[in-house]
């Protein structure tokens, strides 16, 4: 294990560092959801020897708030009619979700833009919102891909990206619309040159952040029932908690209060308040649920550290000009001085009501107040005069100075509030996180397995060499040796002992993961990797077969099967996978490549001559731009 990453790990787990202390329900139907998945059977853990008695994968103790059931916000508002019908009117919260056909006028009217060599279109017709990418040479269009919009994710305060569903996953579209500077450009995290297009799968963790209640599949990940959502905005029982039992205590005088499991956040102690809050505004370096958790799994009243370990580093709090990731306020917001000198009195609610926004003719003096309940006194006041302050702020705003706007690194078109709560404009003074590490409780700590799990599982994501795939599979080996039945991990590791040559463990891990779920998908795409390196291309196929019936939209997959079409001598199979492939993804030229010979050994010359032709004319394209690139003259700065 190199030594600055045997570092990190050890300062986490030799020492705890870092202390802490409308009101309607809609439901949308959309067609098209996969089928169920067969049932995972409950799996005990087997107990480990651990220097903290916790044991590794624990299965959830009885615990009411988990038993609960979900009643929706619209039982909710029955009783809170104001605050439901504010937050569901005006909260940026409670309107996380929309059919194209809520959008405004000014998203939904028709755009086009370039981008590297592509080029994009947005447009609504009728109902229909669609993506469009294509690329075009002189000779007119290359090729050309939509795909239908579903829905709208985000409240658009910021903006909206957009979902589209296949065979019961949803997917990213390519195209973002940014509310604040009101253009429509990729999506975050897509390069102009190289980007996943219409395949980037949107996981649980996302969604579950981003929307209420999802009809989710239980036993799978990332994969839904129709309807995806059983409650599209985030909802009152996301900040409170299931609301089953509290219903039926109000309606039931003589039931007793232990029955009213609802959850006030403002009553609980300073972790579990703010961990409410957390769970979707705290994403840190790296985030890994812990062993036998989903991202389903929080209830208003856990501490963060109960389901997930958050790996925090620097670059949050740090940056003297501000720029780091759009979700990283809570890093900031805890290296404040603020915050550490409260003792657990300041938290996110103290400054956000999380019920309704100021209207904006109010929003200064809104915030102002939140920071005069604690600097009111003249002695803890602000030491600029007063005259200076409204020289720069007429309405004498605290958050211009002390909170001001930067850009978002990972978000384009974006500026989000500087959360470190800092003394002057100028002041880059570092307070806050001194080390990498892991965010944490210190009246819970994370104990040191989930720790050591998690951080190998971070390394197993990023392996890129035979060593970075040593160094994870020694943190993850004794979990695996003990026989926990963690699926995550034992995929992972399967993975692993791929890249380090072990394909026999490698294929008992994938294979003991599939007896506990028979359709995980990382395992059954581990075992076709290793079936198909032994040349076993008919095992590989039908495994691969099964992989395909869950996840149709992935050209990767589409690859390999039409590989093993190759090898098994079967041209006239394999031309037909090598157009699926180029039906998801037309920018694959390999893939192209591989169905003109597949083409020609099936004796279809003349279609075969048609894809040379069309590639030509695409690596001609892709060449141009480039060309216009390089010799564009740069602006002056």
């Amino acid at each position: 294990m190199s030594a600055n990453r045997l570092s990190f790990l050890s300062v986490n787990i030799a020492g705890r560092w870092f202390a802490l202390t409308q009101a309607v329900l809609w439901t949308l139907l959309v067609p098209g959801c996969g089928k169920e998945h067969s049932s995972v059977p409950d799996q005990q853990s087997p107990e480990l020897e651990t220097r903290e008695s916790a044991e590794l994968g624990q299965i959830w103790p009885d615990d009411d708030r988990r038993n609960d059931r979900y009643v929706g916000s619209a039982a909710c508002a029955a009783c809170h009619q104001d605050i439901t019908r504010d937050y569901f009117s005006s909260h940026p919260m409670g309107q996380s979700v929309k059919l194209p056909t809520q959008l405004t006028d000014d998203v939904t009217a028709a755009a086009t833009f370039q981008a590297g060599t592509r080029h994009y279109a947005a447009q609504m017709d009728r109902d229909t919102l669609t993506q469009t990418e294509s690329m075009r040479d002189t000779d007119g269009i290359i090729y050309e891909q939509s795909c239908r919009i579903d829905f709208a994710i985000g409240s658009g305060t910021r903006g909206y990206t957009f979902a589209t569903v296949r065979n019961g996953c949803l997917y990213q579209a390519p195209l973002t619309w940014y509310a604040q500077k009101k253009m429509w450009d990729l999506s975050p995290g897509y390069d102009p040159a190289d980007h996943p297009r219409f395949e980037r799968r949107m996981s649980d963790g996302c969604i579950v952040c981003h929307a209420g209640r999802t009809n989710r599949l239980p036993t799978a990940v990332n994969r839904f029932r129709n309807p995806i959502f059983l409650e599209a905005a985030i909802g009152c029982e996301q900040c409170h908690g299931p609301g089953e039992g509290h219903v039926a205590f109000q309606s039931d005088s003589g039931r007793s209060p232990e029955s009213d499991t609802i959850v006030n956040p403002a009553d609980l102690d300073p972790i579990r308040r703010d961990s409410v809050c957390f769970q979707c505004h705290l994403h840190g370096r790296d985030r890994i649920l812990r062993s036998m958790r989903s991202d389903y799994d929080f209830r208003p009243g856990d501490r963060l550290s109960d389901i997930w370990v958050t790996f925090v580093d620097k670059s949050a709090t740090d940056a003297a000009g501000m720029d780091s990731k759009a979700v990283s306020q809570v890093e900031q917001m805890v290296a404040s001085l603020c915050y550490r000198k409260s003792d657990g009195r300041l938290g996110c609610i103290s400054c956000h009501d999380p019920h309704r926004l100021p209207p904006p003719d109010a929003r200064i003096q809104f915030y102002r107040q939140r920071c005069l309940a604690c600097h009111e006194d003249p002695a803890d006041g602000c030491s600029v005069p007063l005259a200076e302050r409204q020289h720069a702020s007429p309405q004498d705003s605290c958050i211009q100075c002390h909170m001001p706007a930067s850009a978002a690194s990972d978000v384009p078109h974006t500026a989000q509030t500087d959360h470190r709560v800092r003394r002057t404009y100028t002041d880059t003074t570092v307070r806050g996180i001194a080390e990498p590490g892991v965010f944490e409780s210190d009246t819970m700590p994370v104990p040191n397995e989930e720790i050591q799990r998690a951080y190998g599982l971070v390394l197993a994501k990023t392996a890129r060499t035979q060593s970075d795939a040593a160094e994870a599979m020694d943190l993850l080996a004794p979990f695996i040796k003990g026989g926990v039945n963690d699926q995550a991990m034992l995929s992972a590791a399967a993975w692993l002992l791929i890249q380090l040559g072990d394909l026999p463990t490698a294929e008992q891990l994938a294979r003991r993961t599939i007896s506990l779920n028979a359709n995980h998908e990382s395992a059954l795409k581990a075992l076709v990797v290793i079936l198909q390196t032994k040349n076993d291309y008919d095992a590989a196929l039908e495994y691969l077969e099964r992989t395909l019936k869950l996840t149709p939209w992935d050209s990767e997959l589409h690859v390999s099967k039409a590989d093993l079409l190759d090898s098994l001598d079967r041209p006239q199979e394999a031309s037909t996978a090598w157009k699926e492939v180029l039906t998801i993804n037309p920018l694959l030229h390999s893939a192209r490549q591989n169905l003109i010979k597949s083409l020609k050994a099936a004796g279809q010359v003349s279609e075969a001559a048609e894809h040379l032709e069309l590639l030509s004319r695409l690596l001609s394209a892709e060449q141009q731009t480039k060309s216009n690139i390089e010799t564009k003259p740069s602006k002056t700065p």
